[in-house]
């Protein structure tokens, strides 16, 4: 498998994510349920609450580090993205239906909350791909 299709495979398969943050000097992380579309290369998205903590943060600072969690005990591959983050302009239904294939019942939350949400999107052009243990490698996306 090539290191794209690993790196596709994580995205496509994994439903969380840790998102860190730093505002002067002062890491932050949370865990996000997240979606990517191979189609659209580079980003990768997700819901939180409008005017959360999260939010006030990207607005000081859109630098954001991220890595798909896996729920193996030993995952032989690992991604970490560095990107910026923004408000996405994807509409909710689009985010809904990319989450309800890995996980159905984080779709009906992300229903549920509606007008409560905003979408967000990370911004990047590339991530390190760890496999099996290995020296990470550059994937230029």
């Amino acid at each position: 498998m090539t290191l794209k299709q690993q790196f596709e495979k994580v995205m496509g398969e994994t439903v969380n994510m840790a998102l860190a943050t730093s505002i002067e000097d002062k890491p932050n992380v949370r865990t996000v349920t997240f979606a990517y579309d191979e189609s659209n290369s580079g980003k990768l998205f997700f819901a939180t609450f409008k005017e959360n903590q999260k939010t006030k943060e990207f607005q000081q600072n859109p630098n954001v580090a991220c890595t798909p969690l896996s729920t193996e005990l030993e995952a032989d591959v690992q991604v970490r993205i560095f990107g910026t983050v923004k408000k996405s302009d994807l509409a909710m239904d689009k985010l809904v239906k990319m989450i309800a294939q890995k996980f159905p019942s984080g779709a009906d939350t992300l229903e549920t909350g509606g007008e409560m949400l905003d979408i967000y999107e990370v911004c990047f052009k590339d991530a390190y791909v760890t496999v099996c243990m290995a020296d990470a490698q550059l994937l230029m996306l």
